[in-house]
């Protein structure tokens, strides 16, 4: 199912891609690494809730970007989820450009996952991932109750400036979903896990808002992996050199 962002395609698959048992796998693992960091908040109470949520995160606030540490480590059944994601971010990438060395993906696509547990009261501001190149989001536990996704249009901040009054142009859309639904959009595009204090939580149904009640405790925890698929370019671009590829002959065959 296509959704349009002005103009931006966003894949939102509606059938889960995964096996049930391999999905299950997965929560159960996540959940099970979320539970145990449950000693950071000893330490830290209040910045340990935030590094907790996130596996890219360790005790002491370090990134994986700098322990050099795996952010899926320990989860079971990633590197078969990787396998079966892939072809569907592929399909979904040669649905918005033509990319010449497609083939190149399909031998390999360089993904940088991690996993992000969420209660009712957690959250994340706007924010992107324009260093990569697709962005898949694969809901392993959503439920109802649980607080959707909102990504934000690029010509959000023209629409605010060139609107007198309050726009009737809607600037933001609002991703809902279900356990088993994987979304993709372009990295670039901004994007949060609204929270309690953002103007989708006072919006009435009539102006297509969300209404969540935060002291309403999640009877389950909303479980989510992240799927970046780095820059082709970043990966093997270098290589093709030592392919015999020739960028003209490609540019004069290709059908646009």
């Amino acid at each position: 199912m296509k959704k349009d962002l002005f103009g931006i395609p966003i894949e939102h698959m509606t059938e889960d891609p995964l096996p049930l048992e391999l999905r299950n796998r997965l929560r159960d693992s996540i959940i099970n690494i979320y539970e145990s960091r449950e000693w950071w908040l000893e330490k830290e109470p209040e910045r340990a809730k935030w590094w907790r949520q996130l596996s890219y995160f360790n005790e002491k606030g370090q990134h994986t970007s700098e322990t050099g540490e795996d952010s899926m480590r320990g989860v079971d059944g990633w590197d078969e989820m990787k396998a079966i994601i892939t072809p569907h971010a592929i399909k979904y990438f040669e649905s918005i450009t033509h990319y010449p060395y497609i083939d190149l993906l399909k031998e390999h696509w360089h993904i940088y996952g991690w996993w992000m547990v969420c209660d009712e009261k957690q959250h994340l501001k706007y924010h992107h991932h324009a260093q990569h190149c697709v962005i898949g989001n694969y809901y392993v536990q959503k439920e109802p109750e649980h607080a959707p996704m909102k990504l934000k249009s690029p010509l959000d901040s023209l629409i605010i400036s060139s609107t007198p009054g309050v726009s009737k142009i809607p600037s933001e859309v609002v991703l809902d979903g279900k356990t088993g639904d994987c979304i993709f959009w372009p990295g670039w595009v901004e994007h949060e896990v609204p929270g309690t204090d953002t103007l989708i939580y006072r919006k009435g149904e009539a102006q297509g808002g969300y209404i969540h009640n935060p002291n309403n405790k999640y009877d389950k925890l909303r479980v989510t992996i992240v799927l970046c698929f780095v820059d082709p370019s970043l990966q093997f671009g270098y290589k093709l050199t030592g392919k015999s590829v020739n960028v003209k002959e490609v540019d004069q065959d290709r059908n646009v």
